[in-house]
């Protein structure tokens, strides 16, 4: 008897296995054609910096940061901070940054995305609350264009992205006198047009 229960289970297993065997052969085609499929790109990072490598900056107009036009808030070193953006007019779309420090303006800076020729600019002058300018009378910081991908805009050490119709991420990359840099990354929320 035990002969007979041994026969029959190895018959079974043999045709368990012969019936496995198609279905083994189609689940790995399945695989095969699937991995075959290209998937969508990875989402782009909303916070990353790029520099420029002193190339030349892509064509592009202020069509491609009008999405960033009206007032805006948010949080950059643990106080909130404040960013109206005009709309376009001509080859400038103007700006002012406002930063509180304990619930006190601390800093302003007045900005605007320039048309340079066929490309970009983002160009910016920095004020403290008396409005004594940081930088010289005829210094300014120009962050010329790197790239436009996916409504995200890189100029030379800011990025700014959109995150929806109403959110859009400003991250930027500051440098010590020593060299070294930090990257800081302010999640706006739209407040008004």
């Amino acid at each position: 008897m035990t002969t007979g229960l041994a026969q029959t289970s190895r018959a079974n297993l043999s045709s368990r296995r012969a019936l496995a065997r198609p279905a083994i052969l189609a689940l790995a085609a399945l695989m095969a054609a699937c991995a075959a499929v290209p998937t969508d790109p990875a989402p782009a990072d909303l916070t990353e910096v790029k520099f420029s490598d002193g190339g030349a900056a892509p064509d592009a107009s202020l069509e491609d940061i009008a999405w960033f036009e009206g007032l805006w808030r948010g949080e950059v070193f643990g106080d909130r901070v404040d960013h109206r953006v005009m709309a376009p007019e001509g080859t400038q779309m103007p700006g002012l940054v406002r930063l509180y420090t304990d619930g006190d303006t601390s800093v302003y800076e007045l900005s605007a995305f320039m048309e340079v020729g066929r490309t970009l600019t983002y160009r910016n002058r920095h004020f403290g609350a008396d409005l004594r300018a940081f930088q010289a009378a005829d210094d300014y910081v120009d962050r010329p264009l790197v790239e436009i991908r996916d409504g995200i805009v890189y100029f030379d050490g800011i990025t700014f992205a959109s995150d929806g119709p109403d959110r859009a991420v400003v991250s930027f990359v500051l440098t010590a006198d020593d060299g070294s840099q930090e990257k800081h990354v302010v999640h706006y929320d739209r407040i008004g047009d």
